[in-house]
């Protein structure tokens, strides 16, 4: 009964026309909107919480490319952070450097002539060492991207950006050790693929995983820092915290729509999370 009470709302509220209207209204005023999507993994079966299916996913680009401008992260930054600004514009993302993310996600975007970035734990790239949130949530192993992928990535004109080395919490480590997670991962990042790296995730993504010193941190070694804990940008977009939306397995194609039309009961968080007991550490100074 709730699922089909939110399923007519959200119908309702696609039929209304309303996110439209009121976006129309912020463009008079010279002020656009800026989408960030990211996501984890692109694999069958999509039953962990973090994954979306292959034909889920094509059908989620087709839409995006239909109804939207879809430019690369950086791109898409540079021109929502100009005043006068009104355009609807997506950009789409992805976390952590799994292999799928080469194998499935890029031939699909790279059929659809759709930009994205790939955001990558360094230390993780060629192993299968897990992620901390895999281990957290009892996952089984799962493979990651070769160095070579993300070279062929670069090669067909995706982006790159940094995830830390070893997708550390943030919000717990201290000032320095994030400073030296940032530097490493951008640097191991232009050893290997020879090019400039200007774009970051936090990982995680809450804002209890990037207080001030670590915002101010990422903001020194990057051009651009993207949080993780939903909602819309609107222009002039500020850098240090361009917000993305996580789609997720929870997300159907109604609330994919939805969500993309500032639906503001679905804002939905990074369904990977740092371990609670990293959770309860005090911060680090």
């Amino acid at each position: 009964m709730k699922d089909a009470v939110k399923r007519a709302l959200m119908k309702a509220y696609l039929a209304s026309r309303f996110a439209p209207a009121c976006d129309s209204l912020y463009a008079r005023f010279g002020v656009g909107r800026l989408t960030v999507l990211a996501y984890h993994q692109i694999k069958d079966p999509a039953n962990d919480h973090s994954t979306v299916s292959p034909a889920a996913f094509r059908e989620q680009m087709q839409y995006v490319k239909q109804h939207y401008q879809v430019l690369p992260l950086s791109e898409a930054v540079t021109v929502a952070g100009a005043r006068g600004w009104s355009e609807r514009v997506v950009a789409i993302t992805f976390d952590d450097g799994y292999q799928d993310n080469a194998t499935i996600a890029a031939p699909i975007l790279r059929s659809l002539g759709l930009p994205a970035c790939f955001f990558v734990a360094t230390d993780m790239i060629g192993n299968r060492r897990p992620f901390p949130h895999d281990l957290f949530h009892g996952r089984r192993k799962q493979e990651h991207m070769t160095w070579q992928q993300l070279r062929a990535l670069v090669r067909d004109g995706f982006d790159v950006g940094s995830h830390t080395c070893s997708h550390v919490d943030l919000g717990v480590i201290s000032t320095l050790q994030a400073e030296r997670e940032l530097r490493d991962s951008r640097q191991r990042l232009e050893l290997e693929l020879n090019r400039p790296i200007r774009l970051f995730a936090f990982p995680y993504g809450h804002r209890r995983n990037m207080r001030p010193a670590t915002i101010a941190a990422a903001c020194r070694d990057y051009e651009v820092c993207c949080s993780a804990y939903g909602g819309h940008n609107r222009s002039p977009v500020n850098p240090a915290n361009v917000r993305r939306i996580v789609i997720s397995t929870g997300v159907n194609f109604l609330a994919f729509q939805a969500l993309l039309e500032g639906w503001p009961m679905m804002r939905l968080s990074n369904p990977y999370r740092a371990t609670d007991e990293a959770a309860d550490r005090p911060l680090a100074s």
